[in-house]
């Protein structure tokens, strides 16, 4: 009930995230002992996209890492806190969706007490090539309409309005993380690296 990622079970979680440790720990462990320090730590993460962390930043993050404390990172406490950010991660994006719609359909009220001339509750595709102008080039405009006008019966509701708002953010987001994905792609990332990328 839901999206592939929240289908997915505890073990299912625990087996991608030792398998990511395995990954890190060929990719990251410089001395081959079997753990990481704290600087192989920070180049872990500064490698899987964190690269702005401060050090008092890496020292918070290390202290959530290294549970038992011992100033090595274990493949077990590695795979935990890998385990642990993927949730996390969900979690956010869940939240980030509610907030995305919450701001969506008061967006969409605004627009509508603006660009609803006549009252009626929804926008004519007039209405809405007016409202996206600025926004969107006009040649366009007929495929943006398509994208929002959802059920095709040429009135653009407060809901189907709100969706596409929200949603636009996060085709927005989508198109961000796949050009970077791509970059990624194209300087050849090592499977440690890939691994990490998740996460």
């Amino acid at each position: 009930a839901g999206d592939g990622d929240a289908a997915e079970t505890a073990d299912e979680i625990k087996a991608k995230a030792l398998s990511a440790a395995r990954d890190a720990l060929a990719v990251f462990d410089l001395d081959g002992n079997g753990w990481l320090s704290k600087a192989e730590f920070a180049s872990m993460l500064c490698e899987s996209g964190k690269s702005k962390m401060t050090a008092e930043r890496v020292d918070e993050v290390w202290a959530q890492a290294d549970t038992d404390g011992d100033g090595q990172l274990d493949i077990d406490e590695l795979a935990f806190f890998i385990g642990t950010s993927k949730k996390q991660k969900r979690q956010k994006g869940r939240e980030d969706a509610a907030k995305a719609a919450e701001a969506g359909m008061s967006a969409a009220r605004d627009a509508l007490a603006v660009f609803d001339a006549d009252g009626k509750g929804w926008l004519s595709k007039e209405q809405f090539s007016k409202m996206l102008r600025g926004w969107v080039p006009a040649d366009r405009v007929d495929e943006v309409w398509g994208e929002a006008d959802v059920n095709g019966d040429g009135q653009l509701d407060v809901d189907e309005l709100a969706d596409y708002i929200a949603n636009g953010k996060e085709r927005k987001q989508k198109e961000k993380d796949d050009a970077a994905k791509a970059a990624l792609a194209a300087e050849g990332m090592s499977a440690g690296h890939e691994a990490l990328a998740s996460f």
